[in-house]
């Protein structure tokens, strides 16, 4: 385990010293002592790593000369490979989720691929593989190339929201509002951009950003008179709105975006989440149904499972909060909400025949997920006490609602 620690440190070191050469030039600045010690250092730790490593590292130095529209050759012994031969071959790979095989793939000739869209997919690979300011290279590389093409700005901006570096988020989100030409979709990517960073600074002037970069989207979309944009895009423009809003505290201006917008696209989940969270802020009763509706539709988001799940606890529908935890199990991504789905369905299956064993494995994977929780430790505990106690009466299970202002806080409106 610590000989693997240590080569995952080297890889990261040597990583970090490729794109950061490429990135300064570095190979052009005079060597210092200390330059010249880390280097051997670093050329000594070269054994450390595996041949998939030091391939791959390979293989993005020289990708990265290409930033420079120069091409350094890593390999000179490919088999020769027809256009739609290699065609297959990347597509496959891509599909696969083989991400050192599709940068191998993308290097070969024949070309056949713009440089624009090269860059991208070499940016896809590396931000699958958990390196966005490596992808960030490639996908300002093809804006560069092809600043026709929205998406690889957007892209760009998802890789600067992951490393979090906001300065750079708020002068692209400037420029773009300066620029006349800049798309409606770029405009809606930077307002989430804004949105995550106010989450994360407190900041209430990046909400009214996030406003203002969304109204200015709508204008521009408006003016164009050009061809409708995806529904998608738009919807998660409003999306972003309503939650700035919100969280600006403007919570019936937030409730009238997210009304306008439900009503031009009633089967759009994230908006039906965003309003029976808004709904929730209000006090309305029917936040429920907008939560029922969202799961109905299929929702990709655990919020409303873990909502329409709770009500039926509460209910005693014990089956319906089951199958409902179970499929907010199969989509969740943050612990919490795994955890919650987890109390769900301990609760809902110790009203059913189900072991008591089985029950207290939940009610336990459910604390390992989210140690810190109350609710969880109380409910755990009353289920042993109602089993040591052969008492009929179930206990007063804790149910307390989602905090709304965690459950808005996470939800990511960007396509």
């Amino acid at each position: 385990m610590i000989a693997k620690t240590n080569r995952s440190v080297t890889y990261s070191r040597w990583l970090t010293n490729i794109v950061d050469t490429h990135r300064f030039q570095s190979w052009n600045k005079e060597s210092t002592d200390a330059d010249e010690r880390e280097e051997e250092e670093l050329n000594d730790s070269w054994a450390e790593l595996d041949d998939a490593e030091k391939q791959r590292l390979w293989g993005l130095s020289a990708d990265l000369y290409t930033l420079r529209d120069q091409e350094k050759w890593v390999d000179s012994d490919w088999p020769p490979m027809s256009e739609e031969e290699l065609r297959s071959a990347q597509a496959e790979a891509f599909q696969a989720e083989e991400w050192d095989k599709l940068l191998e793939y993308l290097r070969r000739p024949p070309r056949f691929r713009l440089q624009a869209t090269v860059d991208y997919m070499r940016g896809r690979a590396w931000q699958e593989m958990g390196h966005p300011d490596v992808a960030l290279l490639f996908f300002d590389n093809a804006v560069r190339l092809d600043p026709s093409n929205p998406g690889y700005a957007e892209v760009a901006l998802e890789c600067l929201k992951a490393i979090r570096d906001w300065p750079e988020i708020l002068r692209r989100f400037e420029a773009y509002m300066l620029d006349s030409t800049t798309p409606p979709r770029l405009l809606f990517r930077a307002a989430d951009a804004l949105r995550s960073y106010a989450n994360q600074s407190g900041e209430r002037r990046y909400y009214q950003d996030g406003v203002r970069a969304v109204d200015e989207g709508f204008a521009r979309l408006q003016r164009s008179g050009g061809p409708e944009m995806s529904a998608t895009h738009v919807a998660s423009a409003y999306a972003t709105k309503s939650l700035c809003l919100e969280h600006l505290g403007e919570t019936q201006a937030s409730l009238q975006v997210v009304n306008e917008a439900v009503a031009k696209f009633p089967h759009d989940t994230l908006l039906l989440i965003v309003r029976g969270l808004v709904k929730q802020q209000l006090g309305g009763a029917d936040a429920l149904v907008d939560f029922r509706n969202a799961v109905t539709e299929g929702s990709d988001i655990a919020l409303p499972y873990i909502e329409v799940a709770r009500d039926a606890v509460q209910a005693g529908r014990n089956q319906e909060a089951i199958d409902l935890s179970r499929k907010g199990l199969a989509i969740a991504r943050r612990s919490t909400d795994k955890s919650r789905l987890l109390e769900l369905l301990a609760i809902s299956s110790s009203r059913l025949d189900v072991s008591a064993d089985s029950v207290r494995q939940v009610f336990e994977s459910a604390a390992e997920l989210d140690p810190l929780s109350e609710q969880i430790r109380a409910n755990s505990e009353m289920f042993e006490r109602f089993l040591a106690s052969h008492e009929t009466q179930e206990p007063n299970w804790q149910l307390a609602q989602t905090p709304p202002r965690i459950a808005i806080s996470h939800l990511q409106p960007a396509a």
